[in-house]
């Protein structure tokens, strides 16, 4: 075999190596930046509680509900603008009031619990 194809053949598999390098990088990072999705739920207040910062949802107006905490949570009504603090629009002590929230997955770390945390929530009616 000639020096100029041995050349050829190792200029060939460096470049296969770094190729493969930098694509499982360029995944790797890909994937840890995707971080948490949010989950977007829809349905009706089981109970609001008085302070309407915590809340049971259910798809149905009749259902069984899942508890959330909403409070931090972004909010605003019917298409308004949003709003970062003070009351949300959940009507303290009532149900059946139709909302839509983004909702994240946090996951445990060493000591702390993981749970859903409710990091918006829009009041559809």
């Amino acid at each position: 075999m000639r020096w100029d194809n041995v050349k050829l053949v190792l200029v060939l598999m460096v470049a296969f190596l770094v190729g493969t390098g930098v694509g499982s990088g360029a995944s790797w990072a890909f994937l840890a930046a995707r971080g948490n999705q949010v989950e977007v739920v829809e349905g009706y207040t089981t109970n609001v509680n008085e302070a309407g910062t915590g809340i049971g949802l259910a798809a149905e107006p009749d259902g069984l509900g899942k508890g959330y905490s909403v409070s931090g949570a972004f909010w605003r009504e019917a298409d308004g603008p949003w709003h970062t603090s003070g009351p949300t629009c959940l009507k303290p002590l009532t149900s059946g009031q139709p909302v839509r929230m983004g909702v994240v997955a946090v996951e445990p770390s060493m000591e702390a619990p993981g749970r859903e945390v409710v990091v918006w929530l829009e009041c559809l009616d």
